[in-house]
């Protein structure tokens, strides 16, 4: 790691890592978490052993890195902002890394670090992605073009980055083949001189497990049903869902949200045809650019096809996917930095390469504009509304004396953050059992609301206790014992608002009712 020593340079660094530092606590203060963000959190909270923590996240899709840190947090405390400070100071070390030794002007490092992603997504909003961005950016900063590089501790970053989420593996193997592949263009002298055998045999096991052990960890059990219902994986050809994939290219660079507060995975150009054409010529341009440095494209190119394959297959992908592509493109400007460029036999395609590699800044300024207009909208609108009415409810509980009730939640999914916040479990319908974070199997029912009305009737009549309902939506009219408490329906994430709804005990219940209720 060769930091840049000029002094101007590290007064930059150190005035930009200030800023970042100051405004991203100012927007983390106002952000409410929402159910992703709470569900590691409470099967870390939840696991009292290793082994139980193991069986908790079989379900989730994820490896263990970030579920493995947040149970060594939740031995500490049980606050579940102690989470968002440790996920936001991830992010400042990958901030930090940038600066220090990202090969790019002082300009453009600041506007990377308070881009969409690397300001809001992976920084506001608590995920494992975090720690995959941190992982490749310590990839990038132990990067040494010579012959002589880190091959172990470059092995056991992407070792790691394997275990941090299924883009992160992807990521890894590309990042494994472009090394194998300067390793072997390299000779055996040029390559062995300073690596014995055994020393680079020992760097590709580390390798090789990290990549099976992560793979292993995100396979799920065959009870397995997806969030939302429906198949996982796409098998066939079609064609309108490539149209979404290959648009997931613009969305990345220009992640831009349409300007209205349930702004969050939308995107200001919102005509898929338009996305994919302007996604595909990006995704050329800067191939093309790469040109001159084979190595480099290939890592670009491979990788790009990579994740939007991964994409293709996966049938729900977010923009925290997506941006993936974004910190892959990243990566490659960083490593064409230190890459000498070579001359192409062919003529025109030199000239081509070389005319998009000279013109590759601007469009890149461009690109990082809108990210940070990007963060800039969505940290906005974060500040003007909840993000989560999650937070709004649970402090009404609390307010009000109510959280030692019978609580009852339909969904388990936009429910599980209120009992996050109130840190107590919520007997869950769909599941017909008491819980905290979603177990995400076959085991979960919807219920109609005949079944909604005589389950609660049931309830109330065996515990005789005076329920408090959480639902996400208002309950059925033909529901009538149910007295609504209060409604929180301003939230960004659509389906987490909340009416809170309290309901008699067995007994009062009995008398209330009468013929035909």
């Amino acid at each position: 790691m060769n930091p840049q020593p000029r002094m101007t340079g590290s007064l930059w660094w150190l005035a930009g890592l200030g800023l970042y530092v100051a405004l991203g606590l100012l927007v983390l203060g106002y952000h409410e978490m929402w159910r992703d963000e709470f569900q590691a959190w409470l099967i870390a909270k939840e696991s009292r052993s290793l082994g139980e923590l193991w069986q908790n996240t079989r379900y989730e899709g994820h490896p263990l890195l970030w579920f493995l840190t947040l149970y060594g947090l939740t031995r500490i405390t049980v606050q579940p902002e102690a989470m968002q400070i440790l996920h936001f100071t991830v992010a400042v070390a990958s901030v930090t890394l940038l600066w220090r030794y990202g090969p790019f002007p002082s300009a453009y490092k600041a506007l990377i670090s308070f881009g969409y992603f690397f300001f809001y997504e992976y920084a506001i909003i608590s995920r494992n992605y975090a720690q995959g961005v941190l992982l490749v950016l310590l990839f990038l900063a132990a990067y040494r073009p010579s012959p002589d590089k880190p091959y172990l501790l470059l092995a056991l970053i992407l070792a790691l980055l394997c275990q941090t989420n299924i883009y992160g593996l992807l990521l890894a193997v590309n990042f494994g083949a472009f090394l194998a592949e300067e390793l072997w263009r390299g000779g055996p002298l040029g390559a062995f001189r300073q690596n014995s055998r055994w020393f680079l045999a020992l760097s590709t096991l580390v390798f090789l497990l990290g990549v099976v052990v992560g793979l292993y960890t995100v396979i799920p059990p065959s009870d397995f049903s997806p969030p939302g219902g429906g198949g996982l994986w796409v098998t066939g050809f079609d064609p309108s869902h490539l149209k979404r994939t290959l648009a997931h290219l613009f969305r990345s660079y220009f992640p831009l949200p349409a300007l209205q507060y349930r702004f969050w995975e939308t995107n200001l150009l919102n005509i898929k045809s338009i996305q994919v054409g302007l996604g595909l010529c990006l995704f050329f341009f800067f191939l093309w650019s790469f040109g001159k440095n084979p190595p480099i494209a290939r890592l670009y190119g491979g990788g790009s096809t990579t994740l939007l394959t991964f994409m293709y297959v996966i049938y729900t992908v977010s923009l925290r996917h997506a941006g993936h592509l974004y910190l892959l493109l990243l990566a490659c400007l960083w490593l064409a930095a230190v890459h000498p460029e070579k001359s192409l036999k062919t003529p025109g395609w030199d000239n081509l390469c070389g005319w998009c590699a000279r013109h590759r800044p601007r469009l890149l300024l461009l690109v990082l504009v809108i990210q940070v207009l990007a963060a800039g909208v969505a940290s906005f609108y974060d500040w003007r509304h909840p993000f989560s009415a999650s937070r709004a409810a649970a402090a009404f509980i609390k307010k009000n004396g109510l959280e030692d009730r019978f609580l009852v939640g339909d969904m388990d999914a936009p429910v599980s953050p209120v009992a996050a916040y109130l840190n107590r479990q919520i007997y869950y319908l769909t599941k017909r059992d008491w819980g905290s974070f979603i177990v995400w199997n076959n085991g979960r029912k919807k219920v109609n609301p005949v079944e909604l009305a005589q389950t609660l009737k049931d309830l109330a009549r065996r515990h005789n206790q005076r329920l408090l309902l959480i639902l996400n939506y208002p309950a059925p009219p033909e529901i009538s014992f149910l007295n609504l408490k209060a409604a929180f329906t301003e939230s960004i994430r659509w389906d987490e608002s909340y009416y809170l709804y309290e309901m008699e005990t067995g007994e009062k219940l009995g008398e209330r009712e009468g013929p035909g209720s």
